[in-house]
């Protein structure tokens, strides 16, 4: 953005108006302007006088793409391993089963069988992909991510366990203040006595590289457990059904009348029915007692 130079000046901002010198606290900082103040008050502007770098900053956006189209076929190559502790698993997003010239000739392409896994990515694909614009990108900057995801189903064996790309732009495009994405960095120098710098505001794209998986593999324990709690879960909604209908709903009465047979007093219940169950065993007694005598009688004539 050019050099500048720490020179004494007058600012007229918020906070840095002054009529006086005891207005202008020296060594305190300007909240709305560019500097420290020095501890005078410029009368004749009405502002206190700062030490600042001068020029100050010319904070414009370019509406030129500060890129151009060269980057557009630069390439970048993505390392990536991952390790699944819990089944001791470890692999990388360079494939083992891919021979050594595999990377010297191929880029990213996701509707190619081999393409899909190299790691190895053109700028403007990866930026046309995640749905953003090149030229608005080179212009204001902006925040590329591109997420890497591991789901393996470790069952079928190490080589089947492969990433998936994918990408999105992560900062709003269309935001109407502090767009993109720029940063600035400072390059301090001497030319004699004096001190100078260069203020570099850069405009670039960031890509941010999320990588995230899950990893599974069968055992015999969760299957047992998992259906142990299955089985528990089923007594229990039976006690939750069970209380619904007989306490809740309306026909609960019915209910209960089916669920349970109530079971009374039986000598209550014969004398109901008009039968006497004791007398009857009675005279049941009797009758087996006279057919014994009877047939003694018999035997000792």
């Amino acid at each position: 953005m050019g050099d500048f130079e720490m020179l004494l000046l007058s600012q007229s901002t918020k906070n840095s108006n002054c009529t006086k010198d005891d207005e202008c606290p020296e060594n305190t900082y300007v909240e709305y302007g560019n500097g420290f103040r020095n501890g005078s008050c410029d009368t004749h502007t009405g502002s206190c006088f700062i030490y600042a770098w001068c020029p100050v900053e010319n904070d414009t956006t370019p509406r030129v793409p500060l890129l151009g189209d060269a980057p557009k076929n630069f390439t970048m190559l993505i390392k990536n391993s991952i390790q699944f502790q819990k089944f001791n698993f470890y692999k990388r997003n360079i494939l083992d089963r891919t021979d050594k010239t595999f990377l010297k000739n191929c880029t990213f392409n996701k509707n190619d069988h081999l393409g899909q896994f190299c790691p190895i990515f053109v700028l403007s694909q990866v930026v046309k992909d995640s749905g953003a614009d090149w030229e608005d990108l080179t212009t204001d900057g902006g925040v590329v991510g591109i997420f890497i995801k591991w789901n393996c189903d470790l069952d079928r064996g190490y080589s089947d366990c492969t990433p998936q790309y994918s990408f999105r732009r992560l900062d709003r495009s269309d935001s109407k203040l502090a767009s993109g994405y720029n940063f600035r960095y400072p390059i301090y120098f001497k030319e004699g006595t004096e001190m100078h710098r260069t203020l570099v505001k850069a405009y670039g794209i960031r890509f941010q590289i999320i990588v995230s998986g899950k990893a599974g593999k069968f055992s015999i324990v969760p299957l047992l457990l998992n259906i142990g709690s299955g089985i528990a879960l089923l007594g229990i909604a039976t006690v939750i059904c069970d209380f619904i209908v007989m306490y809740i709903v309306k026909r609960r009465s019915y209910y209960k009348d089916k669920k349970y047979q109530l079971v009374e007093d039986r000598e209550a219940l014969f004398e109901a029915d008009g039968y006497d169950e004791l007398a009857t065993t009675e005279q049941s007694e009797k009758d087996s007692l006279n057919r014994s005598g009877d047939d003694s009688k018999l035997y000792t004539e």
